[in-house]
């Protein structure tokens, strides 16, 4: 269900951007904008690499499943 909003949407939009150039601008900053400020203060601490659980693929993983 969620996949076919996101593909309406889409089509919405390029419908728009087709037919209605001077209005492109408009929507595409309302659907991009941030839902709250950014605040350096929440960022992650960055990842200890020396992790493989902080890997995404190494050669000794073979599969995402483990």
């Amino acid at each position: 269900m969620k996949i076919a909003l996101i593909i309406l949407l889409i089509l919405a939009c390029i419908i728009v951007m087709v037919f209605h150039p001077a209005i492109n601008l408009r929507i595409m900053r309302f659907l991009i904008r941030p839902f709250k400020p950014f605040d350096r203060n929440r960022a992650p601490d960055q990842p200890d690499y020396s992790l493989a659980d902080n890997w995404a693929a190494l050669p000794a993983i073979k599969n995402i499943t483990g």
